[in-house]
Parts: C-alpha cells; structure tokens; sequence
C-alpha cells in the first residue's frame, strides 16, 4: 500500500514539475518582436541585420520586414539595426521584463553613400565600397529593379565616363558595347561574375546585352588599366557584371511587358536552399519587330537567356558551385538573306575550400563557346585556375593565383587558329593603419604568338579625414593582338579588303588617377577625379597600296600613340524622398596625328533623379544622357563630326500589393535619332518609344 502511495506522488510531482517548468522557463525568458521599414518609403525592408550589442545573439528581418530575438534574459539591452544603403540606428536601453513581449517599429533611413555594400572586382577580394583603394563605382539591382529597364546598356550609361558605341551595324540587333574614358570599345574588359564574356567580335569590343538586366544582382566598373590583375583586354578598364546569387529561402517571380515595335519581354525566376543545396534558375526571352535603320528598315529578332546556379555545401569549410548560361538570338541580320543565329554557352565549375582562419584557397575550370552564323564565328576558350589568399593578423592581405587559358578563333576570311596563355599574379594590400590602405599588384602573361607581357599596379587610399577621401593609382596595361588581328586573311569589308599581321606587337597604356571625395553633409557628397592615359603601338589598318577586285587592300599595324585625359566631376544628393546623381565628364583623346579618337563625346553629362511618393506608393526614376561633340573617320578617310545628343529616359513604378507593381518606361522623351558606328551611318536613338508591364516577385 505504501508502494503505492509512493508512485502516486511520485508521478503527482511528476505532473507538477512538467506543468509549472515551461511557465517558469517562459517567465525568465524574453522575446523581442518587430518590424523595420524604409523611412522615406514605408516599404518594410527584407535582410536587416539586427543585433543585441555584447552578446551573440541576433536575427534577420523576413520578406515583410519582420524580426524576432527570443531566448533574453529580463534586463536592459542594445539593439544595433543594420542594411546596406541606410544609416545604422542603435537603440539603447531597451527593457526586457518577465511578464511582456515587447514590440518595436524601426524607421531606417536611406543614405546617399554606398559605402558599406562589398565589392569584389578591384581587388579580386571583397571589400566595402568606401575601402577600396582603386576607383571603382557600382550600380545595383535596386537603382533599376521594377522601373521598365530592359537592356544593360541603360544601366551602363549612368556610369560616369562610360560612354556606348556600337561595335557593329545595327542588323545585329542591340548589340552595344562600353567605351572607357575615351578609349576605344576593345580596350575594356568585360565580365560575368568575374569570368571573361564572349561575343559577336573580338576586335571591337565586347556585347554588353548578352546578360538581360532580369539576371542581373550589381555591376561594378573599375577604370584605369587592371592588367595587374585581369591581363590583356583590360587596358582602360574593367565591366563586372554580377548576376543574382542564391536565395537562402523559396523565391520566384515573372516580369512580363510589351511596348513599341511589337517588343514582348518575359523574365522568369525561381530559387531555393535545402540542407545543404542551393540552387537559381533564370529564363528570360524577348522579341522584336525591330528598331528602322536609317534607311527605315526593320531589323526583328528573338533573344532568349537561360541561367543556372547550383551550389553544394559539402562541409563547413568546402563548398562546391556550377554556373551555367546560354544565349541564342535569331536575327534579321540583311533583307537580301535569310535570318541568322548568334549561340554562347557558359559553364564553370568552381571549388572553394577555407584552410584555416585566415586563408582560402579557390580552383577553377570553365568552358566558353559562342557561335556566329552571319560571319561563321567560332570562338572558343577553356580555362583552369587557382587562387590563394591570406589574411595575416595585422598587416599583409595577400592574393596569388595563376590561370592557363586556350583560346580558339574562327570566321569567314580566317583559318581556326589556337593558342595558350600562361599568367601568374600576386596582390598585396597593406592594412597598416585604418586611414590608409596601399595595393601593390603584378601579374606575368606569356602569349606564345607574341610576348611575355609584365603588368605593375599601385593603388593607394588615404582617409583625410571622416568626411575626406583621397584615392590615387598607377599602372601599366596591355592588349595582346587577338587571333582575328594577327592571322585574318583577305576580309571583305565592302570597301576594302583587310589583312591580319603575325608580325603584331602588344599595344601599351600607362595610366594614372586621383580623385578626391568630400561628404558635405549627411545629405551631400561631392567627388573630382582627374587622369591620364598615355598608349603606344595602338593597332590600325592601313593601305599597303595593293588593290583586289578593284579594292583596296588593308593590313593592321602598330602605327599610333594615343593620350586620353580628362576629369570628372559629381554629386549626390539625398533631399527627403527624393535622390540626385549628376555627374561631368570631360575627356580630351588625341593621336598622335592630333586627331580625335573615333565616337566618344569630349563632354558627358549623366542624372539620375529617383522620388518615391508614399501616399501613391509610386517610384519615379528620370535618367538623362548629354553627350557632345563625337568624331569619327568617314569612308573618304576624313574626321567627321557625328550628331550631339540629349536622351531622356522615363520610369514609373507602382506598388498594388506585396511583391506586385505595375511599371512604364518611357524612352528617348527628345524623341531624338542620333549615330554611334558604321561611319555615322547606326542608329542608337530611334525616336521616342515605351514599354509598360508587372512584375511579381515572392
């Protein structure tokens, strides 16, 4: 009986224990609950960090901007609140008590500065954009995402110093490309998540709309020579075009819209992480009935894009990620013949392994082939590299790495032609003091065809003081002769015929920079950056005085040395919901004939306006591109003067619901028709245009 007994009470403070333990573990615990939202918009902002200063603990703000910090003693804490592109609030003394759950509002507010976003492509290391010590800017998804943007070539224009040519007549259907400072296109690199990119030409300059804006996280420009880092091609400057990442979490979206000419553009998106795989897929297609030339003929085209990203997480320290992408466009590329196709697939393979603390070591292997039918273009690479870095605890964060790359070209009036280039780098940057941060880069590339090439950069940040920023380099570049200029033979070039040259040696620049930037106030920041660009042995057709079919033949040569030199001038503004980027571009460019360099403007005037008004819950973006006085040489071998121009760009952007607006971009407002290529003769503006749509995103 007493056995009994005892098992009663003991399973009735069983009971007890269990019913009372949870009350009590509840009472001594605290949960602090809220939201954080944009302070000129209302819109609740997604990924904001929030910490509890002095301790580990922390959260992220959902898609709704909603957070929760639970498991907190009763006391009184700090709360730090953090996102990129606002200025961090701290909220002090906040009181956690037994018997409440506490729920906050947090207004953040948009900062003009971009300081704190992290920028990998000066440094081949990620860095906060106000630490590196090269001139870099950057445009994000956010400046364009939902206002109507449709090409990379909008996005590009706003850069300062960045102008666009052509590259190529305007059959190819929007094919455009970056000019840097005044230096012609093939002198700036361009990337895709820091690979090279493959297009149409290798002489005139890379595609720039190959990668719709659909797919596109950020792009950021380095100017000046990055051979130190990147080798041949990036003699004026580097084009790193960052696509989306994978999500942590399930998102999907569309972006449907349709505007003049009969364009009809679809992106589609869809992406997750699970245990240990993380995978982004991306499909984008757009059709045209095609912008008139100037003889008002229609060129129409379809374009589609297809991107993938996969990522394993294999351990805590090893992770393993394979991209891929493909293009096609199929174009009306001449009335008198059928319509043609341009293909490029991409596929890298990438392994990243953490040794220790404070190094890192990346391999690499990638396959690169794009196609096209008009000229029968076969170009091809495939590469493998290794990279090292290390972080010391005091001074020294160091880069090497090496790469061997195989290239193979192929066209109409060129027998396929391969070769291999060696290259090996290193990078030092010295963090010595907070107020000052030196890199020392150089880089080896042996081309078998042509030369062993050494590069030297250096790249200083000085902190003045907080609102003070002196940023100062110098360097060397190079451009090897690609395969077309040394080994094509007899082009057709309706007018003359053109011959490569074995004989080609690398062209040259020596470059330098300094620019200054200065924070009036937390609502004004100002920038003036001067430099110079000195280059030798520039490649240039001409005339050997024999002639076929009646036709004159042409041979490239080193013939020129070249200057570009200028300075720039701009400002952010940020006046309550309203933000301003203007910016000034002077760019001197002479021969040494004293003749200008072909098609970029001497003055180049960009804004940037954006508004949001949140009672209509509508963003408004207004861009403007001045460019004035452009040269070219015309067919009778004479410097002609191409057409100065003002574009005008629209966007509208209005909220319905959660991850639901509606948009409008209007174009070329001016209603103006201006020339970029083709001695005067390719359209870039083709009068006013517009586009309207929605876009979902979950």
């Amino acid at each position: 009986m007493s056995n009994r007994r005892s098992h009663q009470y003991f399973l009735t403070l069983l009971v007890t224990i269990i019913t009372i333990l949870p009350s009590y573990v509840v009472a001594n615990t605290h949960s602090i609950r809220g939201y954080v939202y944009d302070k000129i918009t209302g819109e609740m902002l997604a990924a904001v960090n929030i910490s509890v200063q002095g301790t580990n603990l922390g959260a992220t703000t959902a898609k709704d901007g909603c957070f929760i910090l639970e498991n907190l003693e009763p006391g009184q804490y700090d709360l730090a609140i953090s996102h990129i592109g606002y200025r961090q609030v701290v909220i002090h003394d906040l009181t956690a008590t037994a018997d409440m759950i506490k729920q906050i509002e947090i207004a953040l507010e948009p900062t003009i500065l971009k300081g704190t976003e992290v920028v990998v492509t000066a440094t081949r290391s990620a860095h906060a954009l106000a630490d590196v010590p090269l001139e870099t800017h950057l445009v994000t998804s956010s400046e364009f995402r939902g206002l109507g943007v449709q090409t990379l070539t909008d996005v590009i224009r706003w850069i300062p110093g960045v102008n666009i040519s052509g590259g190529a007549p305007n059959g190819a259907a929007r094919r455009f490309t970056p000019l840097i400072h005044g230096l012609p296109a093939q002198y700036s690199m361009v990337m895709i998540d820091g690979e090279r990119a493959k297009s149409e030409h290798i002489h005139t300059g890379t595609n720039i709309n190959l990668i719709p804006v659909g797919m596109i996280e950020r792009v950021e420009v380095v100017k000046g020579p990055s051979s130190a880092l990147y080798g041949s091609e990036a003699f004026g400057g580097v084009i790193n075009i960052i696509t989306k990442p994978i999500p942590a979490a399930l998102t999907w979206g569309t972006e449907l819209s349709i505007g003049k000419y009969n364009t009809q553009h679809i992106n589609l998106h869809y992406g997750n992480s699970i245990n240990k795989v993380g995978f982004y897929l991306n499909a984008n297609h757009c059709h045209s009935d095609g912008v008139p030339d100037a003889n008002g003929i229609r060129f129409d085209f379809d374009q589609s894009n297809i991107m993938s990203k996969v990522a394993y997480q294999a351990t805590e320290s090893e992770l393993v990620t394979i991209d891929t992408r493909f293009y096609r466009n199929h174009y009306l590329r001449s009335t008198s013949r059928p319509k043609v196709t341009d293909s490029w697939i991409d596929i890298h393979l990438h392994f990243r392994k953490k040794l220790y603390d404070n190094s890192t070591v990346k391999t690499g292997i990638s396959y690169s082939h794009f196609q096209g039918e008009y000229r029968n273009d076969d170009n091809r690479t495939v590469k493998a590299d290794a990279t090292f870095e290390w972080q010391s605890s005091t001074i020294h964060s160091i880069i090497t790495g090496f790469e061997v790359r195989k290239e193979q070209f192929s066209r109409t009036s060129m027998p396929q032609m391969r070769n291999t280039i060696f290259s090996a780098f290193l990078s030092d940057e010295l963090w010595n003091t907070r107020i000052f941060n030196p890199i020392i880069a150089l880089r080896v590339d042996h081309h078998p065809d042509v030369a062993t090439e050494l590069s030297p950069k250096l790249g200083i940040l000085y902190k003045l003081t907080e609102q003070t920023n002196l940023r100062a380099s110098i360097g060397e570049g190079f451009r090897a002769p690609s395969l077309q200029d040394l080994y094509e033979e007899k082009f057709d070039h309706k007018t003359y015929y053109r011959d490569g040259n074995p004989g080609l040696k690398p062209e040259f620049t020596t470059s330098s920079n300094v620019g200054i930037e200065y924070k009036f106030t937390d609502h004004l920041v100002g920038r003036v950056t001067g430099y110079r660009n000195e280059f030798t042995n520039m490649i240039m057709a001409i005339s050997t005085g024999d002639s076929l079919n009646g036709k004159p033949i042409f041979r490239r040569e080193n013939l020129k040395e070249a200057r570009a030199m200028g300075f720039e001038i701009g400002f952010q503004v940020l006046w309550g919901a309203t933000r301003i980027h203007l910016d000034y571009t002077y760019a001197e460019t002479r021969d040494d004939e004293g003749e200008p360099l072909a098609y970029s403007p001497r003055h180049l005037t960009v804004l940037r306006l954006y508004h949001y008004n949140k009672y209509l819950k509508l963003q408004v973006m207004l861009s403007m591109e001045d460019a004035r006085q452009r040269y070219f040489m015309n067919t009778e071998g004479e410097v002609d003067r191409l057409r100065d121009y003002t574009l005008v760009n629209l966007g509208l952007n209005r909220k319905i619901a959660t991850g639901i607006s509606l948009f409008i971009r209007l174009e070329n407002l001016t209603d103006q028709k201006f020339a970029i290529y083709e001695d005067g003769k390719t359209l870039a503006g083709y009068g006013l245009s517009f586009l309207g749509g929605i876009k979902i995103v979950r």
